[in-house]
């Protein structure tokens, strides 16, 4: 298996132009424009002391309105029990509800 670290290290940060203690405004929000055939999405995965695994996704479009200038903001949950049972949902918002800022 091969080796993988966390990029963490102080030249990590600074090759990649981040600082490790202050979230900047660049960083938070979207960073594509609303155009045909892009979509952004944030999403979080984890594995649960149980086994239980968690995924949440949020997107700016639905993969079949990507072709489309609008946005059409979604969430996706889905959760995996220890058994194997899986849960999962999504909903809509509403563009007039909602808001992503570049």
């Amino acid at each position: 298996m091969e080796k993988v670290r966390v990029l963490d290290r102080p030249e990590d940060f600074k090759k990649l132009g981040i600082n490790p203690d202050v979230v900047e405004q660049w960083e938070d929000g979207r960073r594509r424009d609303q155009v045909p055939g892009a979509m952004e999405n944030w999403y979080f995965d984890a594995i649960m002391e149980d086994g239980t695994k968690v995924v949440v996704v949020f997107l700016t479009k639905h993969a079949d309105k990507r072709q489309l200038a609008t946005n059409s903001p979604n969430l996706r949950i889905q959760i995996t029990t220890p058994d194997g049972k899986l849960f999962e949902d999504a909903i809509t918002v509403p563009i007039e509800e909602s808001e992503v800022r570049k």
